[in-house]
């Protein structure tokens, strides 16, 4: 059986609870109407009025115990935890788990758009 069992495909695509769904969709309502993935300090901003703590929220995403692969990725050269200006960029698997409007659809039909001509 390769790396990624059954099971953890199961645990990554696994509905997100309510504080995980507000952070992806804070992320990705960003991108949308501001076209660049927020930073850390936005993200951390807009969790705070819903007395959510970011960085646990942030922390919590699914992920792949082996690869490190989840749902939200940033510059992890420096510290586990994001700077405050680090963006925070969703992954294929975080744009599956959005609810944002006009961005999960076309970011994954553009996503295996080119893995289809990469393989052909």
């Amino acid at each position: 059986m390769n790396k990624l069992s059954r099971g953890t495909k199961a645990t990554l695509l696994q509905p997100v609870n309510d504080d995980q769904q507000l952070l992806i969709d804070t992320v990705a309502s960003t991108f949308v109407t501001g076209s660049s993935w927020p930073i850390f300090d936005y993200v951390e901003g807009e969790l705070d009025v819903h007395g959510i703590d970011a960085w646990t929220v942030l922390a919590s995403l699914p992920t792949h115990a082996v690869s490190g692969y989840g749902a939200a990725r940033w510059n992890r050269a420096s510290a586990a935890r994001p700077a405050p200006t680090d963006q925070i960029a969703l992954t294929l698997l975080g744009l599956h788990h959005s609810t944002a409007p006009h961005l999960a659809a076309p970011m994954q039909d553009l996503y295996f758009g080119m893995l289809r001509f990469l393989s052909e």
